[in-house]
C-alpha cells in the first residue's frame, strides 16, 4: 500500500475571541502523494494560511493530526519535527523574509549549512541563484533587489536542502501581474525538474491553475473543485 506524502486526519483549529469561538476547520481531511502539485484556495480569512503552518510543523492544530509519510508530525518530539522543518519542507511566504545583513547567496545557503558545511551549501545556493536568472546577483544585499527578484531568491532558498514538499503561502501576493508571472515560471519549472510535491495557497484562480489538483476552503470545508 503506497502511503501518502502528507495527510491530514480531522484536523481542527479554532480561535476563541471574548464573544465567541471561531471554528477555522472542523474534521478537516487532505492527503497528497509524491510529487503532486496542490493548490488551495478561499477567502481572506478562511484558514488557509493557518491550514499551511500546521502542514507544515509550525502551528499544532486542536484536534486531529498531520502525517508526513505516515509519521504524525505533532506525536513526536520538537528535534524530530525540528528536523522536518528543515530537511524535509521548504517554506515560501508572501513576505519574503531574507536577512538584511546577508548577501543574496548566504540567505539562500544558510538552511543548509547545518547538514552541509559552507562550502558544500554556498555552492548549492549558487547552482539554485542561476537557475533562477540571478547568478550575477550573489553579492547582492536583499535591499538591492527588487519585489519579484527578492521571492525568486526566497524559492531558491526554499528549495536548497531538497525537500520533498514546498508549502506556498501567496507566493505572488505582493507583486504586479507581470512580475508574479515571471516568478511562477521559476517556481514550476524547478519544481518539475528536481521533483518537489507542491502546496500552493492562492485567492487567484489563474495561479491555481498551474496546480494539478485544487481545492476550496470555505466554512471550514477542504473541498476539490474544477477551475
Amino acid at each position: 500500500m503506497n502511503i501518502p506524502l502528507l495527510r491530514t486526519s480531522l484536523l481542527e483549529r479554532r480561535y476563541k475571541t471574548a464573544h465567541t469561538q471561531i471554528d477555522l476547520f472542523k474534521q478537516l481531511c487532505f492527503e497528497m502523494s509524491e510529487k503532486d502539485t496542490v493548490s488551495i484556495m478561499g477567502a481572506s480569512g478562511s484558514g488557509k494560511s493557518t491550514l499551511l503552518h500546521a502542514m507544515g510543523g509550525l502551528d499544532c492544530p486542536d484536534a486531529g493530526e498531520v502525517f508526513f509519510r505516515g509519521d504524525s508530525i505533532y506525536k513526536m518530539g520538537h528535534r524530530w519535527r525540528g528536523t522536518y522543518r528543515n530537511q524535509h519542507v521548504g517554506f515560501i511566504f508572501q513576505s519574503y523574509h531574507l536577512l538584511s545583513e546577508l548577501t543574496i547567496q548566504e540567505n539562500v545557503a544558510l538552511p543548509a549549512q547545518i547538514h552541509k558545511g559552507r562550502k558544500n551549501a554556498m555552492h548549492m545556493a549558487e547552482e539554485l541563484l542561476d537557475a533562477i536568472g540571478l547568478s550575477d546577483r550573489l553579492t547582492h544585499r536583499p535591499q538591492e533587489l527588487s519585489g519579484g527578484e527578492q521571492q525568486r531568491v526566497a524559492i531558491a532558498r526554499a528549495l536548497v536542502n531538497n525537500p520533498s514538499l514546498i508549502l506556498a503561502d501567496e507566493p505572488t501576493g505582493n507583486l504586479d501581474a507581470a512580475t508574479g508571472e515571471k516568478v511562477l515560471h521559476y517556481l514550476f519549472q524547478l519544481i518539475e525538474s528536481r521533483g518537489h510535491s507542491l502546496v500552493l495557497v492562492t485567492h487567484t484562480q489563474q495561479v491555481a491553475e498551474l496546480c494539478a489538483k485544487n481545492y476550496m476552503l470555505k466554512a471550514g470545508i477542504l473541498k476539490e473543485v474544477d477551475v
